[in-house]
C-alpha cells in the first residue's frame, strides 16, 4: 500500500487522472476449490465486491485521493484470448455478474467511481452480442500487444464508436508487443 500511496500522491500533486486496476486475486481464501488462485474467479463475489468497495472507500474517503477516475475489477477476464478468471468452479457464470455485483456494492456505498471493461487483450473484435455488461461499466477498455494495423484500426474504431454512442470513454489501456 505504501507504493500505491506514493504513486497516488504524485498523481494527486500533478493533477494526473488515474485508471486503477485490480490485477488479479491470487489468494487461496477467495479462490474456487481446486482452481489455482492466480487463475480463479472469486469464490465469493459478495466478498470480492465488499473488498473492492473497502479499498476504494479507503483511498477516496480516508486518504482523500480525488485522482482515481476509473477502476477495472480484473486484468483480462474471459471473453478475450488470454487472461485471468478463466476458471469459475462449479455453478459460476461470466464476469458480467462480477461487474454487476461490484457496481451495486459501490453504488450502495456511495462510491461513484466508474468501472471499466471488458479489458480484453489482443485487439478483440467488437461483437455487440458479447456486450451484456454495459449497464455496469462507465468506460470501455481493451489491450493490444500485436501492434495496430489497418484491421486493428477498424477494431479500435468499432469499440470507440460503441463506447461513445453510449456516452462513455474508450481506452486502449495496454499497448505494446511481446518482442
Amino acid at each position: 500500500m505504501q507504493t500505491l500511496y506514493r504513486i497516488l500522491d504524485w498523481c494527486e500533486a500533478n493533477h494526473a487522472d488515474v485508471f486503477l486496476q485490480q490485477m488479479w486475486g491470487h489468494v487461496e481464501w477467495n479462490a474456487c476449490p481446486g482452481v489455482h488462485p492466480l487463475l480463479s474467479a472469486p469464490r465469493s463475489l459478495d466478498d470480492f465486491a465488499v473488498g473492492i468497495a473497502t479499498l476504494l472507500r479507503h483511498l477516496t474517503v480516508t486518504k482523500k485521493y480525488s485522482c482515481i477516475k476509473y477502476f477495472c475489477i480484473t486484468n483480462e477476464p474471459p471473453g478475450g484470448t488470454w487472461g485471468y478468471w478463466w476458471c469459475y468452479g462449479p455453478g459460476s457464470d461470466s464476469v458480467t455478474s462480477a461487474w454487476k455485483k461490484v457496481r451495486e456494492t459501490l453504488d450502495r456505498e456511495g462510491i461513484p467511481i466508474p468501472l471499466s471493461g471488458p479489458d480484453w487483450t489482443s485487439l478483440p473484435p467488437f461483437e455487440p452480442v458479447k456486450i451484456d455488461f454495459d449497464a455496469y461499466v462507465g468506460a470501455y477498455d481493451i489491450h493490444s500487444y500485436g501492434g495496430i494495423d489497418y484491421e486493428g484500426e477498424n477494431i479500435i474504431a468499432a469499440w470507440s464508436n460503441w463506447a461513445h454512442t453510449h456516452g462513455k470513454p474508450f481506452f486502449l489501456s495496454e499497448f505494446g508487443n511481446m518482442n
